[in-house]
C-alpha cells in the first residue's frame, strides 16, 4: 500500500445510514490521507483504544445531548396534555431493492477481483401531530448491504442496520420548519452484537417555503463514527412549470418530467452507504489483525434515470437503472481504503403515505 494524499471533492448526504431522507448536503472536501504499510501495521493498541474511548464519549455526550433536544418538548408536551398524540396521526412507508452488478475492487495499486452488491431497505415513519405547527415523529428503519467478495478481500460480506427514528418538525415562523431527527441502533456486521455496535446520527433540516413552488433546504447530518463526521449545505426543490421539478437536494439530486397524473420520470444521481463496526475477531480472520472491532465507511454514488407510477393515493412503485460510478470500503482509523471500479445497477421500490 502506497503513500497516497490528495483533495477529493466528493458529495455525501445522509447518514449514509444514513437514511436516504436525512437533511440535504451539497458538497464536501475530505483530505486523503493513507499512509504506508508500516504505518498501518505500527499502529499502537493504546493508540487505537484511546481512540475508541474517545469516539465513544463525544458519542454519547452529543447524543444525549441530541436526545434532550428532541424529547423534552415531547415530554412537556405530553405532560400538560396526555391526549396530545390523538390530535392527528400520518405516516409514511418505503420498501426499496437494488442489485450492482461485479467490478473490480482494488487495495491501492493491486487489484483484488470483482465486487457485486445486493442491497435491501425498510423503514417507516410516523408523525403525531401536536398542533398545526408541531410535531412528534417516530418509526423504524432497516438497511443491509450485502456483497459477492473475492476471497482476498479484507472485508465483510455483509453490513446492516437498524434503528429507530425519533425527532419533531416545528413551523416557527411563516414559511420557516425546522426538523430535528436522531436514529439511535446498531450498526454492524451483526455477527458478534455488543454495546460497541450502538451508534445514534442525528441529523437537522431548516426548510424555508416563500410559495409552493420553492423550497430552500439547510442540512445537517452528524455521524461522530464516521471519517466526515459532520457534513451540511444548502440544498434546493423548484418546480419550474407544472411538468418539470428541479430538485438539488442530496443524497437524490434530480429532475422529474410529470407525464401524467399517475406517471413521472427521472433523471439524475443517488448516494447512498453509511457507516459501520466489524466483528471483534474480523481482522483476524481476513489475516489483517488491526482491523478486529474496527469502523468501516461504506459508499456507493450512482447515475441514472426511472420511472415512478402511483398505483394508489397511497402507493406508488418506482424503478430506475443506471451506472454506479464509485464504490469505496474506507477503515479511517487504520488509513486502508479499498476502492471498486463502475457497474451497472438496476432498482425497484415501493412507497406511499397515508
Amino acid at each position: 500500500m502506497s503513500l497516497r494524499r490528495g483533495v477529493v471533492v466528493s458529495w455525501t448526504g445522509e447518514p449514509v445510514s444514513h437514511t436516504s431522507q436525512g437533511p440535504p448536503t451539497v458538497c464536501c472536501i475530505q483530505y486523503v490521507d493513507q499512509g504506508s504499510e508500516k504505518a498501518f501495521f505500527d499502529r499502537t493498541s493504546s493508540s487505537n483504544t484511546l481512540n475508541a474511548v474517545n469516539k465513544a464519549l463525544s458519542n454519547r455526550f452529543v447524543l444525549w445531548m441530541f436526545a434532550g433536544w428532541n424529547v423534552l418538548p415531547a415530554v412537556t408536551i405530553l405532560a400538560a396534555n396526555p391526549t396530545a398524540l390523538s390530535d392527528g396521526y400520518s405516516g409514511a412507508y418505503q420498501a426499496e431493492v437494488s442489485y450492482t452488478a461485479g467490478s473490480g475492487i482494488s487495495q491501492g495499486s493491486v487489484m483484488l477481483g470483482d465486487l457485486n452488491t445486493l442491497q435491501n431497505r425498510a423503514s417507516y415513519i410516523g408523525t403525531f401531530w401536536r398542533s398545526e405547527n408541531y410535531s412528534l415523529l417516530a418509526g423504524l428503519d432497516w438497511q443491509r448491504f450485502s456483497f459477492g467478495l473475492p476471497s482476498a478481500a479484507p472485508l465483510p460480506n455483509t453490513l446492516q442496520s437498524t434503528s429507530l427514528r425519533l425527532g419533531n418538525e416545528w413551523g416557527f415562523a411563516e414559511n420557516w420548519t425546522l426538523r430535528l431527527e436522531v436514529e439511535p441502533g446498531v450498526y454492524s456486521d451483526f455477527h458478534d452484537i455488543t454495546g460497541e455496535d450502538f451508534n445514534a446520527p442525528f441529523s437537522a433540516r431548516l426548510t424555508y417555503a416563500p410559495n409552493q413552488n420553492v423550497s430552500w433546504i439547510v442540512g445537517l447530518n452528524v455521524n461522530l463514527w464516521s471519517d466526515i463526521p459532520v457534513v451540511g449545505g444548502l440544498g434546493v426543490r423548484w418546480r419550474i412549470v407544472e411538468a418539470w421539478t428541479l430538485s438539488l437536494i442530496l443524497p437524490r439530486p434530480r429532475v422529474e418530467f410529470k407525464a401524467s397524473d399517475v406517471l413521472t420520470l427521472h433523471a439524475g444521481a443517488e448516494l447512498k452507504g453509511g457507516t459501520y463496526r466489524v466483528a471483534e475477531d474480523f481482522g483476524r480472520h481476513t489475516g489483517l489483525p488491526a482491523l478486529d472491532g474496527e469502523i468501516v465507511d461504506y459508499r456507493e454514488i450512482r447515475a441514472g434515470g426511472g420511472l415512478r407510477w402511483r398505483l394508489h393515493k397511497n402507493a406508488a412503485l418506482a424503478a430506475e437503472a443506471g451506472w454506479t460510478i464509485d464504490r469505496r470500503f474506507n477503515f479511517d482509523d487504520q488509513n486502508l481504503q479499498l476502492n471498486g471500479r463502475g457497474a451497472p445497477y438496476i432498482q425497484f421500490s415501493i412507497n406511499g403515505t397515508y
